[in-house]
């Protein structure tokens, strides 16, 4: 039986992989995309919710580079996906000379102006505004600039639902067994975690896009590929009951002169974050470490008014990256994340990608695919500009998307219509259409969530479990109790369908 054979294959289901594989097969180009896990696994649903946080990661010359060409790509991340970005008041107070690189850094990127969508900074005095209530007394000023706010999972799975809407094939809960060279083809070896069957596809190009086990595939399941030199990056933050005030979030230097953000985000908490340090060990068990908790309360607490007790943390998280060695920033795209290319012409082409930053990402994903250009016909660059499903409305639409939406669903409280445009946007009413009164969503798991909704997301974005729907596809995690979190688990359970994999 012939094989079946892709344009391109993509191992990881991260927001750089879903990137790659929506602007390949908006290309023409015939993609399969991979992941053991659910999507948006990993580092990308452990993020610093922000579209900052990449800017700290890096050396400082290329942070202060990395900050002025961002700003153009924040902004056309905003205009691409309004429901999953908020334009987000960022306050950031100084303090003598610690951190002076990374704060130059972020203030120059708030200083550009970026149309009429995210204004510049301004220069405040603490006293008596109302950005230093949550503050101790005796700061004096502070930089007061725009970013956003973003849901990196639920744009990474907008990213493979739009990937799916052009023709690719995205298989979450697949294992990636060996992808080896044979001339000018891939052979993939794919394994079903579910079932444990294996089957064969064969691919023209292969992007590594593993996330924090992309360096450790090169030379296994890649194999008679060269290694690069790499290490890997714990990013780890808690999450608090609200410290910060209001929409407002704060840039603070910690005492070794990192910067550390606290940002408001859904139900009433705080995230605090990164503390980074080397990782070892296996990516996906990574935990925050008592140290890192310290870390984080300590640099905080310099600064806030009230303080953050190790008792005040309701959760924590943490990320894996990968930096090569001596290239921390990449080279070619300092600002979006690091590339690596295998792409002779009488072979075939391999593009692994490393620590790619939430603004960056649809940057770096053109990049990788424009690197197969000589060895798979493909169309012109398209994605810039062109929204993500949902995302076909102006920027300052949301509250209207809200109204409408109630006033054709007016059984639909305020609280869960508002949360549902910000996850869906213009598709929100796709998933009450046909319903005439509350009953007809059937049973309400806690936070809004309902039989309807999940039922959604179980067709259209291929959640499986009750963490797939309350940690990468919602905001919900900290909002649903246990016993209304295994009641989901349980209905999920009776109502999805075996998984089979392609035939060999």
């Amino acid at each position: 039986m012939a094989l079946s054979t892709y344009d391109l294959a993509v191992i990881g289901g991260g927001l750089a992989g879903c990137a790659v594989a929506r602007d390949a097969a908006g290309r023409g180009m015939s993609v399969f995309l991979c992941d053991r896990g659910d999507l948006a696994g990993g580092a990308t649903s452990n993020s610093g919710r922000t579209t900052l946080d990449g800017l700290l990661h890096g050396r400082p010359r290329f942070r202060l580079l990395a900050s002025l060409r961002a700003r153009a790509e924040e902004a056309a991340l905003l205009r691409d996906a309004p429901h999953l970005l908020r334009p987000l008041t960022l306050v950031m107070p100084g303090h003598s000379a610690r951190g002076r690189l990374r704060r130059l850094a972020l203030s120059a990127h708030g200083r550009v102006r970026s149309g009429k969508v995210l204004p510049p900074s301004t220069v405040i005095r603490l006293a008596g505004h109302e950005a230093g209530q949550v503050l101790k007394a005796g700061f004096r000023g502070a930089r007061q600039f725009s970013a956003c706010l973003v849901d990196d999972a639920r744009l990474a799975i907008l990213n493979a639902s739009d990937a799916r809407a052009r023709g690719a094939e995205i298989r979450p809960r697949t294992r990636c067994v060996e992808a080896r060279r044979e001339g000018w083809f891939w052979k993939i070896t794919l394994e079903s975690v579910e079932t444990g069957a294996q089957w064969k596809i064969v691919a023209r190009a292969l992007v590594n896009a593993a996330g924090g086990y992309a360096g450790e595939l090169l030379g296994t399941v890649i194999p008679d590929v060269s290694r690069p030199e790499v290490t890997l990056v714990r990013s780890s933050y808690i999450i608090t009951a609200r410290k910060a005030g209001g929409d407002r979030g704060y840039v603070l230097t910690a005492g070794d002169g990192r910067l550390v953000f606290a940002v408001p985000i859904g139900g009433g908490f705080t995230l605090i974050g990164p503390s980074e340090v080397g990782h070892a060990g296996d990516p996906g068990l990574a935990a925050a470490s008592g140290a890192d908790i310290d870390y984080l309360t300590e640099a905080v607490n310099f600064w806030l008014r009230e303080p953050v007790g190790t008792d005040d943390v309701a959760w924590t998280a943490a990320a894996v990256r990968v930096v090569r060695v001596g290239r921390e920033a990449g080279r070619g795209h300092p600002f979006a994340g690091d590339m690596e290319r295998d792409t002779p012409e009488d072979i075939a082409p391999l593009v692994s990608v490393f620590d790619v930053a939430t603004f960056g990402h649809r940057v770096m994903a053109e990049a990788a695919v424009d690197a197969f250009a000589q060895h798979v016909a493909m169309g012109p660059r398209w994605t810039r500009g062109t929204p993500l499903p949902g995302g076909h409305f102006a920027v300052d639409g949301t509250a209207d998307l809200v109204r409408a939406l109630r006033a054709a669903y007016p059984f639909v409280p305020e609280a869960d219509a508002t949360r549902m445009v910000a996850a869906y946007g213009t598709r929100a009413p796709t998933i009450l259409t046909g319903a005439r009164r509350a009953e007809d969503l059937g049973h309400r798991f806690g936070g809004g969530l309902t039989e309807a909704e999940v039922g959604y997301l179980m067709r259209e974005e291929w959640a499986r479990t009750a963490t797939d729907v309350l940690w990468r596809r919602s905001s919900l995690g900290l909002s649903v109790s246990a016993a209304d979190a295994s009641t989901l688990d349980l209905w999920m359970a009776r109502a999805r369908q075996p998984v089979a994999a392609p035939a060999a």
